[in-house]
């Protein structure tokens, strides 16, 4: 604990001081920029993920913050060896992450969420994150031929502290948006992408908000994570827009995708309606 305050108070300090933070695609590269390579080290243990077993569906009680709940992907792992964040925002950069999930038949959709790992955040630095809206949409046709099925910006989105603390230096928040679109049977993706940049006039004592959208690895191709709820969430069929970084509607996955071998094979996102 002491370790990891001291290196709390130097990030910190670091990022008051030259006023700015560079954006990374993925939250792992953060810890090969800031403050310099090898410096930071993610707080976590490698663990062995267990063999998986076969569901289709979850049927356990979702998350309170998914109610009524349609479909909940799973929580982030921050012991799981390939945790990961990817960037998800129109914040210090400018990038959205698309995820799958499946509708079994006519969904009346009343609001999407997704756990972001944000910098800074109050639980600790003692401020943000400053979202000062949130963009939203639901699509077909990805990777190929997208066309998007409903879409929107919430002024007033919900912002709720997870109680995680992802790689010791960034609060997760479920952010929470109201949305409107009727969804018949078929495989659908979503974004939820929240918007704070200097031009927004967000108060940003560190320079740029930083967000990262949380992946959901625990359980395998064929389990899904233990808190997931609903359809299991497609595997391997998430994709990253992101033309700061060098990406089109790239694959999120594998060694050639946008993590880099490092997770992000399901997100931690949700679909909330009846």
């Amino acid at each position: 604990m002491a370790l990891l305050a001291t290196l709390t108070l130097l990030f910190a300090g670091l990022a008051a001081a030259q006023n700015t933070v560079t954006p990374t695609a993925t939250i792992r590269e953060q810890f090969s920029v800031q403050p310099s390579p090898g410096v930071l080290t993610p707080p976590f243990a490698l663990l062995t993920q267990a063999a998986p077993l076969t569901r289709e569906t979850k049927s356990s009680p979702p998350p309170s913050y998914c109610s009524p709940c349609l479909f909940y992907g799973g929580d982030i792992d921050l012991n799981q060896a390939n945790a990961n964040g990817l960037y998800n925002g129109n914040t210090a950069s400018s990038a959205a992450v698309y995820v799958p999930f499946t509708v079994t038949k006519t969904w009346h959709v009343t609001g999407l969420f997704a756990n972001i790992e944000y910098y800074p955040s109050t639980p600790v630095f003692g401020v943000g994150p400053f979202a000062a809206d949130v963009q939203w949409s639901i699509w077909q046709g990805l990777p190929t031929a997208p066309v998007a099925v409903c879409s929107g910006i919430d002024f007033t989105p919900g912002l709720t502290f997870t109680g995680r603390i992802a790689f010791g230096f960034y609060g997760e928040y479920t952010t929470a948006v109201s949305a409107t679109c009727a969804l018949h049977a078929g495989t659908y993706w979503l974004s939820v992408v929240p918007e704070c940049n200097s031009s927004d006039g967000c108060p940003l004592p560190f320079g740029e908000e930083l967000s990262y959208l949380s992946d959901a690895e625990d359980g395998g191709p064929t389990m899904g994570a233990p808190e997931a709820f609903g359809a299991l969430q497609p595997w391997d069929d998430s994709y990253f827009n992101a033309p700061d970084f060098g990406y089109s509607y790239a694959a999120t996955w594998g060694l050639t995708g946008a993590c880099g071998g490092f997770g992000c094979d399901r997100f931690s996102v949700g679909v909330v309606g009846k």
